[in-house]
């Protein structure tokens, strides 16, 4: 299973991105990080109340987060290596 992270669903992300420093895309990344957290927490309350459609939109959601989650990871990778070859 791929994650297809180049797909048109990773647009508002990658507008997200643009023009951005190493540390506001750490910042971002973080951000990702903490929405993930929260939607597990939601992901917990839905299997307790065994709620099957929310268990099944949060999965779908969550998937969504960690795909742009590694986009940013990406993202701040490429930056690096870039700022490491001019040195």
């Amino acid at each position: 299973m791929g994650l297809d992270l180049n797909g048109w669903d990773m647009d508002d992300i990658q507008k997200q991105m643009r023009d951005k420093t190493i540390f506001e895309l750490i910042i971002l990344y973080k951000e990702k990080e903490n929405e993930l957290i929260l939607k597990s927490k939601e992901y917990l309350q839905a299997r307790r109340d065994k709620n099957e459609v929310a268990i099944e939109r949060i999965k779908k959601e969550c998937e969504h987060i960690e795909k742009e989650h590694c986009v940013i990871a990406i993202e701040i990778a490429d930056k690096l290596s870039v700022v490491s070859k001019n040195k």
